[in-house]
């Protein structure tokens, strides 16, 4: 009886931990709109520059640069109807072929393009319904 009681505890602890892996609860916590609020290019001036000038001509337009994350696992990239196909998990978001990791901190999501270059984002409320 105390074998069977070990394992049915055994079992349910299994089960548990396979119903909370890192992938579901980043889909859970992270899956929304995310906005591009600033990009951090270290390579050159002139670029970082650029994509700052950039983010501005798409704010003044009343656009944004923003990445929505689906809970499956899915998501989309880009401006506007501009958007590119991504998969994402707890640590990386894959698009066009390329893998990027990812941290979340305090509601701001550092994606990292390379060693150097990273993208700033922050997660869109969604409306409250009345």
């Amino acid at each position: 009886m105390k074998r069977l009681f070990k394992a049915l505890m055994a079992l349910t602890l299994v089960v548990t931990l396979a119903g909370c892996s890192p992938d579901k609860m980043a889909y859970r916590k992270y899956s929304g709109t995310w906005v591009v609020t600033k990009a951090n290019v270290e390579e050159s001036e002139t670029a970082t520059n650029a994509i700052a000038a950039a983010l501005a001509i798409v704010k003044l337009l009343g656009g944004e640069i923003s990445m929505e994350l689906i809970n499956d696992g899915t998501g989309k990239f880009g401006i506007s109807t501009e958007k590119t196909n991504l998969t994402w998990d707890a640590k990386v978001i894959k698009m066009e072929d390329k893998d990027y990791t990812y941290e979340v901190k305090d509601g701001v999501m550092t994606l990292h393009l390379d060693e150097k270059n990273t993208v700033t984002l922050e997660k869109k409320q969604e409306a409250k319904k009345e």
